[in-house]
């Protein structure tokens, strides 16, 4: 009788032993959460575009979540919007995130931020060095190359008051192409967005030239939906990580988002 509890007792704690190392597998092998990235078509290098030639998406965003320990990957789903739309996307929980910038939305109160990425400075920029000191107020009656749907809101009342006259364009690449064309005096863009273009093959030997002082700052930050609260921690926190291992500046260099127009390389 004492032989047959034995018996029993070792099998029952064999079956817990594999019950408790099968539950340990689930855990490790537990499925990374998804995420439904809203970009704002056809995106803007540095930040999110999609390169044709590798047929995939790269970027700052792409390199911060491919940095995360393999452990704590996210599964990151690239759906194509555009600036007016990913707001809606989120709040309607189509879509999970989206870069942006709280001064850009229409309802900021009804979703969450991360910690500042990145401080979004804008310039002017020219085919002519700008006068020194430089002041928009210096400037009239002149045509602003600026991507249609975006918000420059330090230049929005000249716009309005017919001081400045804005003309649209759907990309930073088509802005660039204008002011060589002459058809703008001035094109504004955020400076990674400008010097990822700028230093496109096609320009090289060209000179461009930035205003002395930025015409705009703001924060940029992940815009997430309200019921991703518990990812905020981690995300904030591999920032955080990517930007001081040094691999947030590798990643603007890699995609083009530095310009020295006195570079040789430029040309290479």
């Amino acid at each position: 009788m004492l032989d047959y509890l034995i018996k029993v007792i070792f099998v029952g704690c064999l079956v817990f032993s594999s019950s408790s190392y099968a539950n340990q597998e689930v855990k490790r092998v537990e499925q990374p959460i998804k995420l439904v990235f809203a970009i704002n078509d056809p995106g803007a290098p540095p930040y999110l575009y999609f390169d044709e030639k590798r047929h995939r998406y790269q970027g700052i965003v792409p390199d911060f979540f491919a940095s995360f320990p393999e452990d704590e990957k996210f599964k990151v789903v690239f759906l194509d919007s555009n600036r007016s739309r990913n707001e809606h996307l989120v709040l309607a929980g189509k879509a999970d995130i989206f870069l942006s910038s709280p001064a850009w939305l229409n309802e900021p109160e009804e979703v969450l931020f991360s910690n500042e990425l990145l401080l979004h400075k804008s310039f002017l920029y020219s085919l002519t060095q700008f006068n020194q000191p430089f002041s928009l107020s210096t400037i009239s009656q002149k045509l602003i190359c600026a991507r249609r749907g975006y918000v420059y809101p330090s230049l929005t009342q000249s716009f309005t008051d017919g001081k400045l006259i804005r003309v649209d364009s759907s990309a930073q690449i088509t802005i660039v192409n204008m002011l060589l064309k002459g058809r703008c005096d001035y094109a504004v863009m955020n400076e990674y967005n400008a010097n990822s273009v700028i230093n496109q093959t096609q320009f090289c030997g060209q000179t461009f030239y930035k205003s002395p002082s930025s015409v705009h700052d703001t924060s940029l930050v992940f815009v997430i939906n309200k019921d991703l609260e518990h990812i905020l921690p981690a995300l904030n926190r591999q920032w955080r990580t990517f930007r001081e291992s040094g691999q947030l500046s590798n990643s603007i260099r890699l995609n083009g988002g530095i310009y020295d127009s006195a570079s040789a390389n430029r040309c290479k």
